[in-house]
């Protein structure tokens, strides 16, 4: 007899396993966490093409599943405290941001307005008040 596994689909990664993070986002938040099924994740992208659709919420999958396997491959290296501090960061940075803003912000900033000197500047002055 086999056991009977909660998964859920992520077209990156095919098959994810339900861990506890998902399962209590999931039971916690679940209006909250609906509405990501309605977000594409891949901003105007589906208005050229498409068939390409992601939404927000098979991203958090994919994101629970990389942090996961990060931290199973490097069992030893980083220390138990860190897991949960690492989990929540992987789940809040990606539920806020715009597409490819990973590599778009600086643009995003400058299309906005400010040129580069007003960003540096800005920058410098922030990290001189810490």
């Amino acid at each position: 007899m086999s056991e009977k596994r909660d998964f859920r689909y992520d077209p990156l990664y095919r098959v994810v396993d339900v861990t506890e993070e998902i399962s209590f986002i999931e039971g916690n938040f679940k209006g909250l966490f609906d509405r990501l099924k309605g977000i594409n994740n891949l901003g105007i992208i589906p208005e050229v093409l498409e068939m390409a659709k992601y939404p927000k919420y098979e991203h958090h999958l994919g994101t629970v599943y990389q942090i996961n396997c990060l931290l199973d491959m490097n069992k030893g290296i980083i220390p138990d405290k860190y897991y949960l501090p690492l989990k929540l960061s992987a789940l809040f940075l990606h539920s806020g941001h715009l597409p490819f803003t990973c590599s778009t912000e600086r643009a995003l900033l400058l299309a906005s307005g400010l040129g580069t000197d007003d960003i540096d500047n800005k920058a410098k002055n922030m990290l001189k008040r810490e």
